[in-house]
């Protein structure tokens, strides 16, 4: 394309970035935080899986699955269990 240098030509012709495009194996590891974010609200926090905790479980696995590519091991899953840890605290009932 005239005008434009190659990253952009190949971001607008594919619709990804140029990087993302290439041969090779798919990378997996959004879908496995995913599913980790799915497993651990329904069988650690033990909720229902409605629409809503589901996206919400979905999108916390992928963050996570980012965070770790991005930061490293530590840092994210250090938080990811501290949001845990809050969930599965239960407020005992007050005995008066």
């Amino acid at each position: 394309m005239p005008g434009y240098d190659s990253d952009v030509g190949s971001l607008l012709a594919l619709g990804v970035s140029v990087r993302w495009a290439g041969e090779g194996p798919a990378d997996l590891t959004p879908v496995l935080g995913a599913l980790a974010g799915i497993l651990v609200v329904r069988f650690l926090l033990g909720h229902r899986l409605t629409i809503i905790t589901l996206t919400v479980a979905i999108l916390g696995g992928t963050l996570w699955a980012a965070a770790i590519a991005e930061w490293g091991f530590s840092l994210p899953t250090l938080a990811a269990l501290t949001v845990v840890a809050v969930g599965m605290h239960r407020p005992q009932p007050r005995v008066d």
